[in-house]
């Protein structure tokens, strides 16, 4: 799908704030049918899904990946939507931050493995694991260290 079509053009916070995605989203066709969505990510730039009329529920906010992991087991104890958008941020940052691939990086990874771990537990405790879907993202690798 090309960018004159979904019209995502930026990927930070202050394109999110001015963009309108132009095309259905799969947060849209759930809602359409009845199906509760919700949307957990560590990172701002997400809230352009909050423009549009098919979140139920979220919580999007620069935070650690323990932090992403509270607020999706809360959200699923609270509503238990069955389709949702987790983003663990934390590696991302890291990389940018200390660079790919070091010790700084692969215990950031370690952290989002036990936050994941958290919410997979929780979704078997209530018994929720095979009627909720998770879309999971945590951002993109890379090679040098970048400075801003």
């Amino acid at each position: 799908m090309t960018i004159e079509r979904h019209g995502i053009t930026g990927n930070d916070d202050e394109a999110a704030s001015k963009q309108t995605i132009r095309v259905p989203t799969i947060f849209q066709l759930a809602h359409q049918r009845g199906i509760s969505t919700a949307i957990v990510a560590g990172k701002s730039k997400f809230s352009i899904y909050r423009i549009q009329d098919s979140i139920d529920h979220s919580w999007i906010e620069n935070a650690t990946s323990d932090r992403v992991a509270d607020q999706v087991v809360s959200l699923l104890k609270q509503y238990q939507p069955r389709l949702m958008l987790v983003h663990f941020a934390e590696v991302d940052w890291t990389g940018h931050r200390n660079g790919w691939g070091t010790p700084e990086q692969i215990r950031a990874i370690e952290r989002v493995d036990q936050a994941l771990g958290t919410v997979l537990d929780t979704l078997r405790q209530m018994d929720l694991d095979s009627q909720t879907t998770i879309i999971l993202t945590a951002d993109h690798g890379g090679q040098r260290k970048t400075t801003w």
